[in-house]
């Protein structure tokens, strides 16, 4: 009667099925093998593995260390009927060479990562390119990553010199106010001295009342000489202190605008 009601439908999940447990049943005699081969390896001597590879087993050097790797990798402590259990329930219908192709990843990725992009269906060249394509992101966000961290060092350098530019350019004006102030009060000595009568008492020499007000004259004059020059140089001061805070301040717009480095990631079907 069964055989009677059977379909199509019901075979194939029938062949579904027995695929999937045989693609776990070679996993999981993967990992036994390599179970062993690590244990034998503990037993025997120096310079003894690659003679009982030779003589025990049909594998070469490399493959018993895939073995090995499968079973550190993905076994767990517990054992079942069919030797190692895998620590991945995901990555149990896996092939061999698929579940060695994700050792490519971090181990906390490897389960999510044969979830979402459906490993299990995928041949061995579709799964290295993948993995392939994944890494190529991640350097390449990793790259976008460390210009962003750079340009962003870069901006708070500038920023800071930007500061002590407008600091320094604040100083040189308020220096150049004072200058001015100084000039201003020694002009209006000059010409206090120069209107202010010739005051003539008796028993004063005239020429020598002339002279002291001329020598007076001449060093107000010259301290008006001194401080212009302070003035001049102030004005120059801070005119380059003004134009450093400006070019501080435009290498702070391109550097955040100008270079913004950009990162696609993406990778799979």
């Amino acid at each position: 009667m069964n055989e009677l009601t059977r379909t199509p439908e019901t075979v194939g999940a029938e062949i579904r099925g027995l695929t999937a447990q045989a693609k776990q049943m070679t996993l999981w005699f993967g990992i036994e093998i390599g179970r062993r081969l690590c244990e034998v390896k503990e037993m025997i001597g120096h310079g003894e593995w690659l003679p009982y590879l030779k003589a025990q087993t049909e594998f070469s050097q490399s493959t018993a260390s895939r073995f090995m790797t499968l079973y550190r990798e993905y076994g767990a402590q517990q054992q079942t009927l069919f030797g190692a259990e895998s620590n991945y329930p995901t990555l149990n219908n896996l092939s061999i060479s698929n579940a060695l192709r994700l050792l490519a990843l971090p181990e906390n990725e490897r389960e999510s990562f044969a979830e979402e992009h459906d490993v299990e269906h995928m041949s061995a060249r579709e799964l290295e390119e993948l993995i392939q394509e994944k890494k190529a992101a991640e350097d390449e966000r990793d790259l976008y990553e460390q210009k962003l961290a750079e340009q962003m060092g870069a901006a708070e350098r500038l920023k800071k010199d930007a500061e002590t530019a407008a600091q320094e350019a604040e100083a040189r004006c308020r220096e150049l106010a004072e200058t001015q102030a100084q000039i201003r009060a020694l002009q209006e000595n000059i010409r206090t001295l120069e209107s202010r009568p010739v005051e003539v008492a008796v028993q004063v020499d005239e020429g020598a009342v002339a002279k002291a007000r001329e020598e007076e004259k001449a060093a107000a004059q010259k301290e008006l000489e001194r401080l212009e020059k302070k003035l001049q140089k102030a004005e120059t001061i801070a005119q380059a202190a003004r134009e450093r805070r400006e070019a501080r301040l435009r290498e702070m717009l391109n550097t955040n605008y100008g270079n913004e480095p950009t990162v696609v990631v993406r990778y799979g079907k």
